[in-house]
This record gives structure tokens, sequence and C-alpha cells, in this order.
């Protein structure tokens, strides 16, 4: 990915669900159909945020480093063995060491997540390709920090449709220095005439103030940010 892609950073969970939530179309699957892919999913701590706050069937994690992997299943057994998540929750996360780019539950995957910033644009293009090849139509895909290079539609196979990113969402988060840019699975159809993954007119701007919520002295355990929309 390039030779900072092995620089790492956090996403809060809340704020992920969110948005994710913001990209959902009216009508469409239900949330325990959801299935959540992490790529670089680091120490875990997106992935068991989510299974707090979602009720996603299928969490699956990607990472590339044996120690940070290691991590996340350190932290995914300790949250089972102290009951944060039931037996059958904790067996809803896979947790996998190896490249973003061989993700075997991408091909179910409906909503992807992302933290691009570090990687560079020959990664960055090669694995918008992957993705619009491999993940479901209308899968959701979520970056922090970087947008896809963008422009090309991937061609997955003979006799199947053409498919490529379709801008949804980009966020201006007041207090945060990296932005998010969504992104769902679309049909070539759905493309401008000169073929660029640009469908403007489907293009969100979401502006957003995120602040951390005050501890109680009785507070759950897990405690999470609120957002608010700007003025």
């Amino acid at each position: 990915g390039g030779e900072g892609a092995h620089v790492y950073g956090g996403t809060e969970g809340e704020l992920g669900a969110h948005l994710f939530g913001e990209m959902r179309p009216a009508v469409g699957a239900a949330e325990e159909d959801v299935v959540i892919c992490d790529l670089g999913s680091g120490n875990g701590k997106l992935l068991l945020q989510l299974a707090l706050l979602t009720p996603a069937r299928r969490l699956a994690g990607v990472e590339l480093s044996a120690t940070r992997h290691a991590q996340a299943t350190a932290a995914l057994a300790q949250a089972a063995e102290r009951q944060v998540l039931s037996p059958a929750r904790a067996r809803s996360i896979e947790l996998s060491c190896g490249s973003m780019l061989d993700h075997a539950a991408l091909c179910e995957g409906t909503q992807c997540f992302c933290y691009s910033l570090a990687l560079d644009t020959p990664f960055m293009e090669a694995l918008e390709a992957h993705l619009a090849r491999t993940l479901p139509m209308g899968a959701l895909v979520l970056l922090r920090g970087k947008r896809f290079p963008g422009g090309t539609w991937a061609e997955p196979g003979t006799g199947a449709s053409r498919r490529g990113m379709q801008p949804v969402l980009e966020t201006r988060i007041v207090n945060r220095m990296h932005q998010f840019y969504g992104y769902r699975i679309a049909d070539a159809g759905a493309a401008p005439p000169d073929g660029a993954a640009d469908a403007a007119a489907e293009l969100r701007l979401l502006e957003l103030e995120q602040r951390s919520a005050p501890l109680a002295a009785h507070s759950a355990p897990l405690a999470c940010p609120s957002l608010t929309p700007t003025s």
C-alpha cells in the first residue's frame, strides 16, 4: 500500500455506524442481514465496538500486521471471557491476518470500511477495482482519510454488468482532521456517459460536529460520542 501503509489510525464505532446508517437506502436489507468488513482491522477495536452497537449478523476483519492481529484476537477472547459479548455474538466476529486484497468475506459484505489515509495511489486504484469486482451490488464502502482515485468501472466477467464506485457521501466533521467518503457499488448504467465514477446528483454532503459524551458516576461501560448536525 505504499511507504506509509503501516500507519494505523483508529475510528470510533459510533461514528462509523452513524455514517453507514446515513448511506443506507430508505428501503433495503434489514439491519440484521448486514455483513461488515473492516479492511485493516488493526487491534480489533472498531469491530468490537460495532458488535456492541449494531445487529450485524457477521463482522469480519483482515489485518496485515501479525502483531496487531494477535492483539485483536486477544481482545476478542477477553471480551467473550468477561461476558462483554455473548458467546453467540463473539462467534459472529471473524478476524484474519493477510492482505485486504485477498479477503474471502468481501463476497458477501454489505458494509465495508477502510482507513485509507496512508495508502498510496496505485494501491487505492487496485483496491477500488477489487472491491468493485468482489462486493455485492449495492454494498456500501466507507473510507476515512483519502478518496478513491475514481474514473474506472470494473468488468467482473463475461456476461456480467460493469460495476464501479458511485460516490454517495462526504463528511465535513468540524473537529476532525481527516474526513470520510462513502460509496455504493453500482452498475455502469448509473455512470455519466464518459464512464467516470462520479454521480454528482447522488453525492450528499454531511456536516457534523462530534462531541465526547460525559461519563456519569454510574454510566454504562461503553460511552459513545454524540453527533450533532452543524448549523
